[in-house]
Protein backbone atom coordinates (compact mmCIF):
# COMPACT_ATOMS: atom_id res chain seq x y z
CA UNK A 1 0.00 0.00 0.00
CA UNK A 2 1.02 3.63 -0.49
CA UNK A 3 0.94 6.56 1.90
CA UNK A 4 2.95 9.68 2.73
CA UNK A 5 6.29 9.32 4.47
CA UNK A 6 5.24 11.97 6.99
CA UNK A 7 2.33 9.71 8.02
CA UNK A 8 4.78 6.99 9.15
CA UNK A 9 7.99 8.96 9.76
CA UNK A 10 9.55 7.23 12.77
CA UNK A 11 11.65 4.07 12.54
CA UNK A 12 10.95 3.02 16.14
CA UNK A 13 7.20 3.74 16.29
CA UNK A 14 4.33 1.29 16.02
CA UNK A 15 1.65 1.98 13.41
CA UNK A 16 -1.76 0.40 12.83
CA UNK A 17 -4.47 0.64 10.19
CA UNK A 18 -8.18 0.16 10.68
CA UNK A 19 -10.89 -0.85 8.24
CA UNK A 20 -14.29 0.93 8.40
CA UNK A 21 -15.68 -1.94 10.50
CA UNK A 22 -12.88 -1.56 13.06
CA UNK A 23 -10.74 -4.49 11.91
CA UNK A 24 -7.14 -3.73 12.82
CA UNK A 25 -3.98 -4.48 10.90
CA UNK A 26 -0.44 -3.84 12.04
CA UNK A 27 1.50 -1.64 9.61
CA UNK A 28 4.96 -2.65 8.46
CA UNK A 29 6.82 0.18 6.75
CA UNK A 30 8.66 -1.50 3.89
CA UNK A 31 10.38 1.58 2.47
CA UNK A 32 10.52 5.35 2.83
CA UNK A 33 11.47 7.44 -0.17
CA UNK A 34 14.48 9.71 0.27
CA UNK A 35 13.22 12.34 -2.15
CA UNK A 36 9.43 12.41 -2.24
CA UNK A 37 6.99 12.29 0.67
CA UNK A 38 6.06 8.68 -0.08
CA UNK A 39 6.22 5.43 1.90
CA UNK A 40 5.41 1.83 0.98
CA UNK A 41 3.62 -0.10 3.71
CA UNK A 42 2.31 -3.62 4.24
CA UNK A 43 -0.76 -4.55 6.31
CA UNK A 44 -0.17 -7.51 8.63
CA UNK A 45 -2.80 -9.30 10.79
CA UNK A 46 -2.07 -8.78 14.49
CA UNK A 47 -2.31 -12.56 15.03
CA UNK A 48 -2.87 -15.71 12.92
CA UNK A 49 -6.27 -16.34 14.52
CA UNK A 50 -7.57 -12.79 14.16
CA UNK A 51 -10.41 -11.82 11.84
CA UNK A 52 -7.88 -9.70 9.92
CA UNK A 53 -6.01 -12.91 9.01
CA UNK A 54 -9.05 -14.19 7.10
CA UNK A 55 -8.95 -11.07 4.90
CA UNK A 56 -5.37 -11.49 3.68
CA UNK A 57 -5.40 -11.42 -0.11
CA UNK A 58 -9.08 -10.43 -0.19
CA UNK A 59 -8.95 -6.70 0.55
CA UNK A 60 -10.27 -4.50 -2.26
CA UNK A 61 -7.85 -2.14 -3.97
CA UNK A 62 -8.03 0.77 -6.35
CA UNK A 63 -6.55 1.05 -9.82
CA UNK A 64 -3.67 3.43 -10.44
CA UNK A 65 -4.45 5.84 -13.26
CA UNK A 66 -2.27 7.86 -15.63
CA UNK A 67 -1.52 11.28 -14.16
CA UNK A 68 0.03 12.47 -17.43
CA UNK A 69 -3.44 12.55 -18.97
CA UNK A 70 -4.93 14.73 -16.22
CA UNK A 71 -6.11 18.16 -17.39
CA UNK A 72 -6.48 21.38 -15.42
CA UNK A 73 -10.19 21.76 -14.68
CA UNK A 74 -10.77 18.00 -14.43
CA UNK A 75 -13.10 16.94 -11.62
CA UNK A 76 -11.40 14.94 -8.85
CA UNK A 77 -12.28 13.46 -5.46
CA UNK A 78 -10.04 13.51 -2.37
CA UNK A 79 -10.49 10.68 0.13
CA UNK A 80 -9.15 10.46 3.67
CA UNK A 81 -9.77 10.83 7.39
CA UNK A 82 -10.22 14.59 7.65
CA UNK A 83 -8.73 16.09 10.80
CA UNK A 84 -8.16 12.46 11.92
CA UNK A 85 -11.73 12.65 13.21
CA UNK A 86 -14.08 12.28 10.23
CA UNK A 87 -13.25 8.86 8.82
CA UNK A 88 -13.72 8.02 5.13
CA UNK A 89 -14.46 11.59 4.10
CA UNK A 90 -14.77 12.34 0.39
CA UNK A 91 -14.51 15.86 -0.99
CA UNK A 92 -14.92 17.01 -4.58
CA UNK A 93 -13.21 19.69 -6.62
CA UNK A 94 -11.07 20.20 -9.69
CA UNK A 95 -7.40 20.10 -10.59
CA UNK A 96 -6.62 23.80 -10.22
CA UNK A 97 -3.05 23.71 -11.59
CA UNK A 98 -0.16 21.38 -12.26
CA UNK A 99 3.60 21.53 -11.87
CA UNK A 100 3.45 23.28 -8.49
CA UNK A 101 6.52 23.51 -6.25
CA UNK A 102 6.06 23.69 -2.47
CA UNK A 103 8.05 23.28 0.73
CA UNK A 104 5.95 21.01 2.92
CA UNK A 105 6.41 20.48 6.65
CA UNK A 106 5.03 17.88 9.05
CA UNK A 107 3.98 18.10 12.69
CA UNK A 108 7.58 17.56 13.81
CA UNK A 109 8.82 20.49 11.74
CA UNK A 110 10.62 18.35 9.15
CA UNK A 111 10.51 19.91 5.69
CA UNK A 112 10.76 18.52 2.16
CA UNK A 113 10.90 20.25 -1.20
CA UNK A 114 8.26 18.88 -3.53
CA UNK A 115 7.82 19.71 -7.19
CA UNK A 116 5.55 18.74 -10.06
CA UNK A 117 2.50 18.62 -7.78
CA UNK A 118 -1.15 18.91 -8.69
CA UNK A 119 -2.97 21.77 -7.01
CA UNK A 120 -6.60 21.05 -6.21
CA UNK A 121 -9.48 22.87 -4.57
CA UNK A 122 -10.99 19.58 -3.33
CA UNK A 123 -10.84 20.12 0.42
CA UNK A 124 -7.67 18.55 1.83
CA UNK A 125 -7.35 18.78 5.60
CA UNK A 126 -5.01 17.36 8.22
CA UNK A 127 -5.74 13.63 8.17
CA UNK A 128 -6.13 13.46 4.40
CA UNK A 129 -2.40 12.90 3.97
CA UNK A 130 -1.58 9.65 2.21
CA UNK A 131 -5.10 9.30 0.86
CA UNK A 132 -5.91 9.06 -2.84
CA UNK A 133 -6.95 11.79 -5.24
CA UNK A 134 -9.12 9.98 -7.77
CA UNK A 135 -10.72 10.81 -11.09
CA UNK A 136 -14.37 10.14 -11.95
CA UNK A 137 -13.41 6.65 -13.16
CA UNK A 138 -12.26 5.79 -9.64
CA UNK A 139 -8.59 5.66 -10.64
CA UNK A 140 -5.91 7.10 -8.35
CA UNK A 141 -4.22 9.97 -10.15
CA UNK A 142 -2.31 11.39 -7.15
CA UNK A 143 -1.57 11.05 -3.42
CA UNK A 144 -2.84 13.86 -1.18
CA UNK A 145 0.19 15.27 0.58
CA UNK A 146 0.01 18.92 1.63
CA UNK A 147 -2.22 21.92 2.17
CA UNK A 148 -1.77 25.66 2.39
CA UNK A 149 -3.09 26.38 5.88
CA UNK A 150 -3.16 30.12 5.17
CA UNK A 151 -5.61 29.71 2.31
CA UNK A 152 -8.90 28.05 1.47
CA UNK A 153 -9.23 25.52 -1.31
CA UNK A 154 -5.52 25.08 -1.96
CA UNK A 155 -4.20 21.54 -1.53
CA UNK A 156 -1.43 19.60 -3.22
CA UNK A 157 -1.03 16.01 -4.36
CA UNK A 158 1.84 13.94 -5.79
CA UNK A 159 1.03 12.70 -9.32
CA UNK A 160 0.79 8.92 -9.34
CA UNK A 161 3.15 8.60 -12.32
CA UNK A 162 5.90 10.00 -10.06
CA UNK A 163 5.14 7.24 -7.56
CA UNK A 164 4.95 4.26 -9.93
CA UNK A 165 8.76 4.03 -10.40
CA UNK A 166 9.12 3.70 -6.61
CA UNK A 167 6.77 0.71 -6.58
CA UNK A 168 8.59 -0.86 -9.54
CA UNK A 169 11.95 -0.30 -7.85
CA UNK A 170 10.76 -1.95 -4.64
CA UNK A 171 9.32 -4.91 -6.54
CA UNK A 172 12.60 -5.36 -8.38
CA UNK A 173 15.19 -4.64 -5.67
CA UNK A 174 13.31 -4.85 -2.38
CA UNK A 175 14.10 -1.18 -1.77
CA UNK A 176 13.52 2.22 -3.36
CA UNK A 177 16.35 3.22 -5.65
CA UNK A 178 16.38 6.75 -7.01
CA UNK A 179 18.31 7.70 -10.16
CA UNK A 180 20.93 10.42 -9.69
CA UNK A 181 22.43 12.59 -12.43
CA UNK A 182 25.10 14.01 -10.13
CA UNK A 183 24.78 17.75 -10.67
CA UNK A 184 23.39 20.64 -8.67
CA UNK A 185 21.47 23.12 -10.77
CA UNK A 186 18.97 25.93 -10.93
CA UNK A 187 16.10 26.13 -13.39
CA UNK A 188 16.25 29.26 -15.53
CA UNK A 189 13.34 31.18 -16.95
CA UNK A 190 13.47 32.70 -20.43
CA UNK A 191 14.03 36.10 -18.83
CA UNK A 192 17.01 34.83 -16.80
CA UNK A 193 18.61 33.23 -19.85
CA UNK A 194 18.18 36.49 -21.75
CA UNK A 195 19.65 38.53 -18.88
CA UNK A 196 22.61 36.15 -18.52
CA UNK A 197 23.27 36.49 -22.27
CA UNK A 198 23.64 32.73 -22.70
CA UNK A 199 22.85 32.87 -26.41
CA UNK A 200 20.10 30.29 -26.08
CA UNK A 201 17.46 32.19 -28.06
CA UNK A 202 15.45 32.53 -24.82
CA UNK A 203 14.91 28.78 -24.33
CA UNK A 204 14.51 27.52 -20.78
CA UNK A 205 16.88 25.08 -19.15
CA UNK A 206 18.82 23.93 -16.08
CA UNK A 207 22.01 25.83 -15.31
CA UNK A 208 24.63 23.47 -13.83
CA UNK A 209 26.13 25.13 -10.75
CA UNK A 210 28.11 22.13 -9.54
CA UNK A 211 29.13 18.60 -10.54
CA UNK A 212 29.43 16.09 -7.67
CA UNK A 213 28.74 12.75 -9.36
CA UNK A 214 31.60 10.67 -10.78
CA UNK A 215 29.51 9.57 -13.78
CA UNK A 216 28.54 13.14 -14.60
CA UNK A 217 32.15 14.28 -14.33
CA UNK A 218 33.37 11.42 -16.55
CA UNK A 219 30.72 12.31 -19.12
CA UNK A 220 32.13 15.82 -19.27
CA UNK A 221 29.41 17.91 -17.67
CA UNK A 222 30.78 21.20 -16.40
CA UNK A 223 29.71 24.07 -14.21
CA UNK A 224 28.06 26.68 -16.43
CA UNK A 225 26.51 24.17 -18.83
CA UNK A 226 22.80 24.66 -19.50
CA UNK A 227 20.89 21.38 -19.90
CA UNK A 228 17.98 22.12 -22.23
CA UNK A 229 16.53 18.62 -22.80
CA UNK A 230 16.72 15.01 -21.62
CA UNK A 231 16.27 12.33 -24.28
CA UNK A 232 14.82 14.96 -26.58
CA UNK A 233 12.23 16.26 -24.09
CA UNK A 234 12.72 19.97 -23.43
CA UNK A 235 13.07 21.25 -19.87
CA UNK A 236 11.08 24.19 -18.57
CA UNK A 237 10.11 25.87 -15.33
CA UNK A 238 7.10 23.52 -15.23
CA UNK A 239 9.16 20.43 -16.16
CA UNK A 240 12.41 20.51 -14.23
CA UNK A 241 15.57 18.44 -14.62
CA UNK A 242 14.64 16.40 -11.56
CA UNK A 243 11.26 15.53 -13.05
CA UNK A 244 12.94 14.50 -16.30
CA UNK A 245 15.39 12.19 -14.50
CA UNK A 246 13.03 10.54 -11.99
CA UNK A 247 11.20 8.16 -14.38
CA UNK A 248 14.49 6.53 -15.42
CA UNK A 249 16.20 3.59 -13.75
CA UNK A 250 19.49 3.42 -11.88
CA UNK A 251 22.16 2.34 -14.38
CA UNK A 252 20.25 3.68 -17.37
CA UNK A 253 21.99 6.14 -19.69
CA UNK A 254 20.26 9.36 -20.71
CA UNK A 255 21.15 11.76 -23.50
CA UNK A 256 21.37 15.39 -22.44
CA UNK A 257 21.10 18.30 -24.83
CA UNK A 258 23.55 20.84 -23.42
CA UNK A 259 24.31 24.43 -24.36
CA UNK A 260 27.97 25.20 -23.66
CA UNK A 261 29.22 28.78 -24.07
CA UNK A 262 28.04 29.34 -27.64
CA UNK A 263 27.20 25.93 -29.11
CA UNK A 264 25.03 22.86 -28.45
CA UNK A 265 26.37 19.45 -27.46
CA UNK A 266 24.92 16.03 -26.72
CA UNK A 267 26.24 14.25 -23.64
CA UNK A 268 25.39 10.74 -22.46
CA UNK A 269 25.41 10.13 -18.72
CA UNK A 270 24.79 6.92 -16.80
CA UNK A 271 22.48 7.48 -13.82
CA UNK A 272 23.76 6.31 -10.45
CA UNK A 273 21.95 5.50 -7.20
CA UNK A 274 20.88 8.45 -5.05
CA UNK A 275 21.21 6.43 -1.83
CA UNK A 276 24.88 5.65 -2.55
CA UNK A 277 25.71 9.36 -2.55
CA UNK A 278 24.18 10.05 0.86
Amino acid sequence: ALTNKHVVPEEDHFYAAFLPDGTRFDVVVEARDTLFDVALIRLVPPSPDSYAATLVGKLPFVELGDSSSVKVGEVVLAIGNSLSEYANTTTAGIVSAEGRQVVASDAAGETVDLSGLFQTDAAINFGNSGGPLVNLRGQVIAINTALDDEAQGIGFAIPINDVKPLVKSFQQYGEIRRPLLGVSYMMLTRAQIYELDLGLNQKQGALVVGVFGDAAARAGLKEGDVITAVNGVSLSWEFSLREAILPHAVGESVTLQVWRTDHPEEIQVELTDLTESQ
